[in-house]
């Protein structure tokens, strides 16, 4: 019994945080993105960030997941740019240098709109 609870409260934090990871879009990850992230996911990648290795049993006790669900984050994020894969057990971590405007589709329309009334358009 206790395992199968183990079982379920694992999946149930990997799918939290690779849900958090793709609200964040297909571009790297940056400084700003990590940011906006949840405790503890954005204190971990903070941390990870500042130290610049990550190994995948730390990374995963620290996340409360099991090693195969500390993996699949990591590798969840060497597809969006923060680590960098070394060996079997190790990543690099880096953020990306580049900044992504964060704003909703919507919100740039409606300051295009506002500038074309005062530039006098209908």
């Amino acid at each position: 019994m206790f395992n199968f609870l183990n079982f379920f409260r694992f999946n149930r934090n990997i799918k939290q945080y690779m849900s958090a990871l793709d609200a964040l879009g297909d571009h790297d990850l940056t400084a700003t993105d990590i940011v906006t992230l949840k405790e503890p996911l954005r204190g971990i990648l903070s941390n990870a960030i500042r130290t610049g290795r990550v190994r995948t049993a730390v990374f995963a006790k620290d996340l409360d997941l099991s090693q195969d669900g500390g993996k699949r984050l990591a590798d969840a994020l060497v597809k969006k740019g923060l680590f960098r894969y070394v060996d079997g057990t190790v990543y690099e971590v880096r953020a990306s240098g580049k900044t992504y405007g964060h704003e909703k589709p919507q919100t740039v329309q409606l300051w295009a709109k506002l500038d074309d009334k005062k530039k006098g358009k209908p």
